[in-house]
């Protein structure tokens, strides 16, 4: 959008420290209608570890990063072709980068037949192995261990969303089986937080969430 560079460059300097100034952005249709604003800051006001792990807030186009972070990070891990971003987010700060907001809609994500990131199925098969990687890797470090199982709980249900939203729907009920074995809630409460975060995810995409076919979809994971 206009003005994008020189805001987060503004942001950047302001922020000598920092490895990453993120932005928001709103979900444009093929003719650059917005659908939807997404501003992420809401419930994220602070980018730390923390923050990150749990929901991965990562969106390449709507962030700016220096590129000494870049460097001493090695750069894209080419064996991802659908969540390399994330991983490479992921592990920059855990080497200690630092993030920042540009509250504001800085990049127009156009939605369309071919956007790569209709593919679903790869796109959360790598989501499960940066995760893995993450945690791998992070055995030393205070308080990461401590949240693993909700970081990848909330993975399996934001995977369950983007499988529901590609009409992946056997898959999508293979992913929420595997948020259920993560939770000490009662089943009840667990289904009704994968609706109320289904409704949240589709309303960011601008998407009517259908409660009628969720609930039919349901009796394929609830035994």
């Amino acid at each position: 959008m206009p003005g994008k560079l020189a805001l987060q460059v503004a942001a950047a300097v302001g922020h000598p420290g920092v490895a990453i100034v993120h932005g928001g952005w709103q979900i444009v249709d093929v003719g650059g209608g917005v659908m939807s604003s997404v501003e992420p800051w809401q419930g994220l006001p602070v980018l730390d570890v923390e923050a990150w792990l749990l929901w991965k807030p990562v969106f390449l186009g709507a962030m700016l990063l220096r590129r000494d972070w870049l460097e001493r990070v090695g750069g894209f891990d080419r064996r991802f072709r659908q969540a390399s971003d994330v991983d490479l987010v992921l592990r920059l700060v855990l080497m200690g980068g630092e993030a920042v907001w540009v509250r504001r809609a800085v990049v127009g994500y156009r939605q369309h037949d071919r956007n790569v990131s209709r593919n679903a199925l790869e796109q959360v098969v790598e989501c499960d192995a940066v995760l893995d990687g993450v945690f791998g890797r992070s055995a030393g470090l205070d308080g990461v261990r401590a949240i693993e199982r909700q970081a990848r709980y909330n993975n399996f249900v934001w995977s369950a969303w983007r499988l529901y939203h590609t009409e992946c729907y056997s898959e999508m009920s293979s992913y929420l089986e595997q948020s259920l074995r993560l939770t000490s809630a009662r089943q009840t409460e667990t289904i009704l937080d994968w609706v109320a975060r289904f409704q949240a995810y589709g309303m960011e995409y601008g998407k009517q969430f259908d409660s009628a076919l969720f609930g039919r979809l349901l009796r394929w994971t609830i035994v």
